[in-house]
Order: structure tokens, then sequence, then C-alpha cells
């Protein structure tokens, strides 16, 4: 706006234009470079609706839930947060349906937005949803059979998005039931759509051998696809399926619905017709298809019920073992709490607490200097250990990144007919999908790989560090000083007290890269240097992360006076046994009902 005050579109100073007029124009400006944006011009769309809407933030709790008698009412009511003019559209994320059918139960359908959505929340959406997919149906229009835009969502699908199993849907397979196809069938309804379902399959058969020969990290995730192309490709017809339901009234169909019902009765009379409906009903049936969906998702629904099944049983398994294990813990402990009050007297108490003062001064010092030596050796040993994993994911993702790349040559002739001259050009291109699983990959690594080290580390830090600390205590103090058993006790009663800092690599991938497909030329050099830049920015802030990470558990761990809280802990455990002690009978007995019961 100051911009627009000090010069006009003349370049000369602009004294004339009122403040409406320069608002108006810097409007203008900002409209016009949207456009280039779809992202940032679909967010405005969204707001702009929003604030149109009339609807009070703050009571929107109150529409989250609705409920319908049937489906005709349910219809009526969604309209209002999907339709393209509904009240709670612009607020509306997603939208979770529940009906009461016996053929849904135990099942969870869930259709994507898609990959080619302006508001590319949703696209990351769809992106996400495939991790967590049992089977995914990849639905792809006959006429346009597997476009570029599908072979994109299919670039995406790799072993790390653990599907598993992949089916390709060819929808309105009724558009391509005319011309040749039926002059080679003869006009015979069924061999004209085995020939087109045979076509279809074969076709993805080719695209993605390709697919796969291109882009390594896919592995064998299109494997079935491939080798058993004609039982993973379904075909469908939406509208078939509509006619079928509207044959009481055809005048209800809308006039897409009845264009499609004219060509079929016109081009296939023999199989379609308002004279016989029985006969029609049943070609409509054959034409839509859903008898063989039905049959996938029933495939799927057995498997699926098999691994759950499997997973329970191995869940209950480790449950059971862990039980017993605590369990048995439990009982060793018990049985050493007894023993320990019958072989102790109070003699021995009043000898380990005079004891404790001239052991205290002799170890502490020890202790303490022990205890910061392996802290100092647990914090050179994780840092070595996450730098490494992060250089190998790392150079990992950079020679995927590389191996993303490619040359293609081009040519062009110059020159009249009887002087010509052919001119070669190379330029690079550039898998797109191949980058961002690459990006995917370290991050995924960088989130998981490095906490699990970490955790690692710690824990065996952890299961390691009093045996030492014992060991370290035994060089300058007796055996017969001080109990072993509690001391060791009191050790890691210490060392679990202490809260670790958790590792925070909350940064979501930025939706930076829109191009999709294989590039070339200079969107392709734009493309790799986008996405080397923020792989550098990725590595930098990760390096960070775990900088602020070792400082935080490391001051956590120095900031215990190890000695001093040994020392407490240990007196404390000196009185409850004395309290045992004191009350041996009581003490004893109630030790024998815990034994008895975990036996």
């Amino acid at each position: 706006l100051e911009e627009y005050k000090k010069r006009n579109g003349k370049g000369k100073p602009s004294q004339e234009l009122s403040e409406r007029d320069l608002e108006d124009r810097v409007i203008k400006k900002a409209k016009r470079q949207m456009k280039s944006k779809t992202e940032l011009e679909a967010a405005f769309d969204q707001y702009e609706k929003m604030k149109s809407s009339g609807v009070k933030i703050g009571n929107l709790a109150e529409s989250k839930i609705i409920e319908a008698k049937d489906l005709q009412e349910l219809k009526s009511k969604l309209i209002q947060y999907v339709g393209s003019n509904g009240k709670y559209m612009p607020f509306t994320k997603s939208v979770h349906i529940k009906l009461p059918y016996d053929s849904l139960k135990d099942l969870k359908i869930v259709d994507t937005p898609g990959l080619n959505d302006p508001v590319q929340s949703r696209e990351a959406r769809t992106r996400e949803l495939l991790k967590y997919c049992d089977v995914t149906f990849v639905v792809s229009p006959s006429g346009q059979f597997l476009s570029q835009v599908d072979m994109e969502l299919m670039d995406r699908i790799t072993l790390k998005e653990g599907i598993s199993e992949l089916f390709v849907v060819s929808s309105q397979i009724d558009n391509q039931l005319y011309g040749s196809e039926k002059e080679k069938a003869n006009g015979n309804l069924h061999k004209a759509l085995r020939s087109i379902s045979a076509q279809l399959a074969d076709q993805m058969m080719v695209a993605l051998s390709d697919l796969k020969k291109n882009n390594q990290e896919i592995g064998n995730v299109f494997d079935g696809l491939i080798d058993d192309s004609r039982n993973h490709l379904v075909y469908t017809s939406g509208i078939a399926q509509t006619i079928k339901h509207s044959l009481g009234n055809l005048k209800e169909l809308g006039d897409g619905e009845q264009k499609v019902w004219e060509n079929l009765t016109i081009e296939y009379p023999d199989y379609f017709s308002e004279t016989d409906l029985e006969s029609t009903k049943v070609n409509l049936s054959v034409l839509a298809n859903i008898p063989s969906l039905n049959e996938k998702v029933q495939l799927v629904r057995s498997k699926k019920d098999e691994i759950i099944s499997g997973r329970r049983n191995e869940f209950l398994l480790a449950k059971l073992n862990n039980t017993q294990k605590y369990k048995m813990d439990l009982l060793d402990y018990a049985k050493e709490e007894k023993q320990r009050v019958e072989n102790t007297e109070k003699d021995d108490i009043a000898t380990q607490k005079s004891n404790l003062e001239k052991v205290k001064n002799k170890a502490s010092s020890v202790l303490d200097e022990e205890y910061y030596d392996l802290i100092e050796g647990l914090k050179i040993s994780l840092e070595t250990d996450l730098n490494r994993i992060i250089k190998d994911a790392y150079k990992e993702s950079k020679s995927n990144v590389e191996a993303s790349e490619g040359e293609e040559e081009s040519s062009y002739t110059t020159g009249h007919f009887w002087w010509k001259k052919t001119h070669y050009d190379t330029y690079a291109t550039c898998r797109s999908g191949a980058v961002k699983n690459a990006i995917e990959a370290f991050k995924t690594e960088m989130e998981h790989g490095i906490v699990n080290k970490a955790s690692e580390k710690i824990l065996s830090f952890r299961k390691n560090m009093h045996s030492q600390l014992v060991s370290t205590l035994r060089t300058v103090v007796e055996d017969e000083e001080l109990d072993p058993q509690l001391i060791r006790k009191a050790i890691r009663g210490v060392i679990n007290s202490v809260e670790l800092p958790e590792i925070n690599l909350d940064n979501p991938m930025p939706v930076v890269f829109k191009a999709k497909g294989t590039l070339k030329d200079y969107e392709a050099e734009e493309f790799l240097n986008e996405a080397n830049d923020y792989l550098n920015s990725l590595k930098k802030l990760v390096n960070k992360s775990i900088k602020t990470y070792v400082k935080d558990l490391f001051s956590a761990l120095n900031g215990v006076s190890l000695s001093q809280e040994v020392f407490s802990n240990f007196n404390q455990r000196i009185n409850e046994l004395d309290n045992q002690i004191k009350n041996k009978t009581i003490s004893l007995e109630r030790f024998n009902q815990i034994i008895e019961k975990l036996s």
C-alpha cells in the first residue's frame, strides 16, 4: 500500500488517488498473485466462505454430530457439511458416517480426498491414510485409465506404506462399450466386457511394471497387481447401479444417467429395454459389478481376521509372559525380604546404623566420581550412535534423491527441404515421487530410529549402572559394613527416579513440492535443488534437536547428588527393616501370606 502511495502505474508521484482506490489496487494485485499459488487461493476462498457462513465458531461443537432415521434424511443433512454451498462446508475437515449394516461390521471404508486437492492439508491427509489401510482400491476412469494423476498416486505407494492388499477399480466401464469394442464382440455385452477388462488389466500390468523398474524404492508392493492383474482389476459402472435402482421410475434419472440409458437401449437392445425389466436388471447388475467389489472386500476381511487373530495371540502371549515374570519377581522379592527379616537381629540394625556415617564419609566422593564418569561415557556413546544414525540416513536419502535424476534427449531440425540439419539437446529429468519418498524416509528414520536408539542406550545405562556402582563401593567398603542388597536397591531407586527428557522431532514435512510425475529440464533442476535444500535444512534441524536433547538429558543426570541420595535412601531402608524387626512375627506372617498368594 505504501509503494502505491509513492508511485502510480506510470512511475509518477501519486497525490490524486484516494485511500480507497489505493486499497482496491493492492487487493487486485494480491488476487492476481494468488492465482499463481493455488494453495493460497484455496485458503483465501475457504476463509471468505467461513466469514460469510454466519456460523459462530464457539457454537460449532453443537453441530458436530448429526443423526438420521434413513439414508435420505442423512443425505439431506450432510449437504450442509459437504455441499459446495453448505453452511458448515468450509469448517469440515472430514466426515465419519456410521451405518447399522451387518455387511459393514468391523470394517472402516475411507474415501480419500485425492492427490491434487488445492487444500494441501487434504493431500497430506490422503498420503498419511495410505499407511494405515489394510487394502487400497485405486479408482481410475476407464476412458483415462491410469492417467498421470493415477500414476503419481501409485508412485507414492511403497513398502513403507505397509499396504497388504491393492486393487485397481476401472470405473465408468459403460463408456467403453461402443464403437470398435461393440463390433469386435458382435453386440455381445458379456464378450465386450471381458475384452475391455482384459485390455485394461494388460495396460495396468505394463504401466506398473515400468513404474517398478524405474522406482526401486517401491519394492514388491505392486507384484500382486503385475503378476495377477486380471484378478486384481475390477470394472464398475456407478451409473448402471443408479439406473438399476430407478427402473421403476426412469423419469427420476438425471440428464447424464438418461443419456447412458438411452445409449444402452440403442446399442444393446437385447440386454436393456423397458419391456423386459427383469432381464435388464440382471444386465445392469453385471455392468455395475458390485458383487466383484464385495468379493474383494470379503477376501480382505477374511485375511484381516487372520491378521487380527494372530496379533491378538501374540499380544496375549506377551502379556502372559510379562505377567509371569512380574509375578516371579514379586515372589523372589517377598522371599528375600522374609529371609532378611528372619536373619536380622536388632543388634544388626544398630551396627548398620553406626557404620552408615563412617561408610558415607569414606565412599561418597568415590561413588560420585564413578557416577559422573559413567554419565560422561553415556554422553560420548549416545552422541556417537545418534550422529551415525543421522549420517547414514542422510547419506541413503541423498543417494536416493540422486538416483531419481536422469537424462533425456530431444531433437529438432533446421534448414530447408534441400538442406536440413538435426540438432540434439540433452536435458535433466527427475522422478518427483522418488524424491519425496527419499525425504519422507529420512524424516521417518529421524523420528523413530533416533528415539529407539536413545531409549535403548538409556535403558542399558540404567540396567548396568547399579552393578558398576556397587562394584566401585566394594573397593572402599567391606561387604560386612553394609548390606549389599540394600545398597543395590538404594542405587536402583535413585537412578529410576530421574525423569529423562523426551526427544521431540515434531517437524511435519512442508508441502513445498507441488510438481507431479517425471519433471524435465529447468523444472527438474529447480525441484532437485529445492529438495536438496530441504533435506539439508532438515538435517540441521535434527542435529539441533539432538544437541538440545543431549544437553537436557545430562543436565538432569548431573543434577543428581548420587551419594547423598543413595545414603538417604539407604538410611530409609534401614529404618523400614528396623520396624519389621520390631514386629517380627507380624512381618513374617505378612510375607508368608504374600508368598502363598503369589505361588
